[in-house]
């Protein structure tokens, strides 16, 4: 039933089985409730996963053999990571790790290896969780395992993509991908391609991501794979904002937080709030902007989901700062900037410094907007990521003394590769350098967009409760251009 994916059925069957208990007991015992956990963990129900793990440690405990005590202590440390509970489930993983070295059982080993991994990179210490991704995937690969090479190749992308090592992530991603479908491990083969969409996205390469989550998507609800449903759901809604689809992008994003909430998955309610708080700003709905991003600021410090405390961080500065209040706004970026160089998350950097210069400039601090632009650029070259390397230039070309050449060519080099509303506020500040009207023409142009692809009932909030956007209405009524049709 494990490779048919019928996990509903499964729970049933091992259920049934675990209430003849004048029958099943001790050992055997143990392993029904263990297999019976991984079934619910492939479903997502994570209280109940966590349940019977915990008994099947009770009963491993009982037994005293290392190696069933290891191996549950795994099963169980993969449990508590999924429930948002890292620090318990680190405690449980390294004692697995011991208990399996002392029984001499690779396999457990190896299984308590790469969850460990993942619990430290679910916390940001990436330079230990690469390493024991790389040991993990070294002993997969001398041992013939194929589905432990298409796991670890995957994990370890789940690092580099983190430091922004976009080129490695995707061969990562690519060879778990290709080892995946080669040996019909289908719970590999939607992980691999809904990540391969992450780099694509970061990258500037929507229709591919786009291409890339739908086929995780399609393939997650197909074998039953709740948590990587809810993944694809989200990233495709962030594919529809990129492109200036805000209505789409709104439905994925509620989807996202829906399925999240229903499958029990603090992380992923996290990922989901952070990913529409912005939108909702971008849509003129300041109010429920700021509360959801405050509520997943709240849940991220709960769960220590620094990731995407470091995005709900920078969301609050961003609403902080079109509301006027510039002191919150400085605090709150400077937060997160805090928090990303802590824990080496160089795309994340590039974004809250840009964001900060902007904040100094309004200050009257030029110079402290230029040092923050220029690490801005560099970090964006490094990376290869058109949005900060294009922004940073065209908002420097504004500074006293700003090179305006730099910025027609940086958006020269970058504009097939921005988000919509990233190339929309690139042309209304290089209008501002260059007083080009071809350049308000088409921040205009692409304001009417981004308002013809918003809900109905958000495209009058738009221009009203957005600075930028009423920076450009007003610009082009006064340039004689009109304000944006409606649609």
């Amino acid at each position: 039933m494990q490779r048919s994916y019928r996990n509903d059925a499964a729970v049933h069957l091992a259920d049934a089985a675990l209430a003849t208990s004048w029958l099943i007991v001790g050992r055997q015992r143990c392993e029904l409730l263990s297999r019976k956990g991984a079934f619910l963990y492939a479903l997502s129900r994570t209280e109940a996963q966590c349940a019977a793990f915990d008994e099947a440690m009770a009963l491993a405990d009982v037994d005293g053999d290392p190696g069933l005590r290891a191996r549950v202590r795994m099963a169980l440390g993969s449990s508590l990571q999924s429930s948002s509970r890292p620090e318990e489930a680190q405690v449980v993983l390294e004692e697995a790790l011991a208990l399996a070295r002392h029984a001499g059982d690779r396999e457990a080993e190896d299984g308590a290896t790469v969850n460990l991994g993942n619990v430290l990179w679910s916390v940001g210490r990436n330079a230990e969780a690469q390493a024991l991704h790389e040991r993990y995937l070294a002993r997969a690969r001398q041992a013939g395992d194929r589905e432990g090479e298409a796991r670890g190749t995957n994990n370890l992308g789940l690092v580099l993509l983190d430091l922004g090592r976009f080129d490695e992530a995707q061969t990562q991603y690519e060879r778990s991908l290709a080892v995946a479908r080669g040996i019909g491990y289908r719970r590999g083969e939607a992980n691999a391609a809904g990540n391969l969409g992450e780099v694509f996205q970061a990258l500037g390469r929507f229709a591919e991501a786009q291409a890339q989550y739908e086929g995780s998507l399609a393939l997650a609800r197909e074998i039953g794979y709740r948590s990587a449903e809810a993944i694809a759901t989200g990233n495709l809604g962030l594919v529809f904002r990129s492109l200036g689809r805000y209505a789409e992008a709104r439905v994925q994003f509620e989807r996202h937080l829906a399925l999240a909430r229903e499958i029990g998955s603090p992380v992923g309610e996290a990922i989901a709030l952070v990913n529409l708080g912005p939108l909702l700003g971008d849509l003129g709905d300041e109010e429920h902007a700021r509360q959801t991003l405050g509520s997943c600021l709240d849940l991220c410090r709960r769960i220590r989901a620094r990731l995407q405390e470091g995005y709900a961080l920078l969301g609050l500065g961003e609403l902080g700062e079109r509301a006027g209040d510039r002191d919150e706004a400085l605090r709150r970026v400077e937060e997160s900037v805090v928090l990303r160089r802590e824990i080496g998350h160089r795309v994340g950097i590039a974004e809250s410094l840009l964001a900060r210069s902007q904040l100094l400039a309004a200050a009257g601090d030029a110079e402290g907007a230029r040092a923050d632009l220029t690490e801005t650029a560099a970090l964006a070259r490094d990376l290869r990521i058109s949005g900060p390397a294009t922004l940073a230039a065209a908002h420097a070309a504004v500074l006293p003394g700003g090179d305006v050449g730099a910025a027609l060519s940086a958006f020269a080099e970058h504009d097939a590769r921005l988000e919509v509303r990233q190339r929309m506020e690139t042309r209304f500040v290089l209008w501002r350098a260059t007083s080009d009207s071809v350049q308000l023409s088409e921040a205009k142009r692409l304001l009417e967009f981004l308002v013809a692809h918003a809900p109905s009932d958000r495209r009058e909030t738009m221009l009203a409760n957005v600075r930028l956007h009423r920076e450009i209405v007003a610009a082009g009524e006064e340039a004689g251009l009109g304000r944006p049709e409606k649609p």
